[in-house]
């Protein structure tokens, strides 16, 4: 599991590079040492602004700075984001050299980048992966789980699964008051849709449970108390 974000400054536009694939596999081996060169930089932290300025740079100067830059910016936004298989760049107008060059800069850069724009946006102790296991020790079933961060460290722990209800419990209860103190902004589509796919799997994991005779009793809400009171 991932979770990798990136601003609106890399967006993909496949109609920018179809238009300008010219220049760009003219420029191949200079934009593809320009990319290397950022996301491999010494400094291991190096902003998404500034692997476009190099792309752009690579670019060369005949097609002027703002055509360098719109090109550079849909390079990069396609690297990180793009989701176009070589077929679909042909079939939208691109040739093989164009959507072949495109699928290389994918597989060699799109995952460092992604850190590294991470980093940019939401710093070196953002989590970028999880990765989880069902393990036995000491004759009880337990979970391992391993965090990476942006800035590539690993931490792991182990867990049962009532640590991980509370742990569960205690996060949606954080968004609750969240948006109780500032409202629903703070809420956006794609959050809707994990709390609802949170909520329907907690209903299939409950008629599991009932499915094997587990009795399930449902909590009184917060009315109910209240009345009760």
């Amino acid at each position: 599991m991932t979770d990798e974000e990136t601003d609106e400054t890399f967006q993909p536009s496949l109609e920018v590079l179809i238009e300008n694939e010219d220049v760009i596999l003219e420029r191949s081996e200079s934009i593809i040492d320009a990319v290397d060169t950022a996301v491999n930089s010494r400094s291991d932290r190096v902003p998404g602004g500034q692997i476009i300025d190099k792309v752009a740079t690579s670019l060369g100067v005949e097609n002027g700075e703002d055509t360098n830059q719109e090109i550079a910016e849909a390079l990069v936004g396609h690297i990180l984001v793009s989701s176009k298989s070589e077929r679909e760049i042909i079939d939208s107008g691109g040739t093989e050299q164009l959507a072949n060059l495109l699928s290389d800069l994918q597989v060699k850069f799109s995952s460092e980048m992604s850190r590294l724009q991470t980093i940019d946006v939401r710093g070196e102790d953002w989590w970028v992966s999880v990765d989880s296991e069902v393990v036995l020790k000491s004759g009880a079933f337990i979970f391992a789980h391993e965090f990476e961060l942006a800035s590539g460290e690993v931490i792991k722990y182990r867990s049962s699964i009532s640590s991980d209800l509370f742990l569960i419990k205690h996060k949606l209860s954080e968004i609750e008051e969240l948006i109780e103190e500032v409202g629903t902004d703070t809420i956006e589509q794609e959050d809707v849709k994990e709390l609802t796919a949170i909520n329907k799997a907690i209903e299939s994991t409950v008629e599991l449970l009932e499915e094997n005779g587990v009795e399930v009793s449902t909590p009184p809400s917060d009315s109910e108390t209240d009345e009760a009171r």
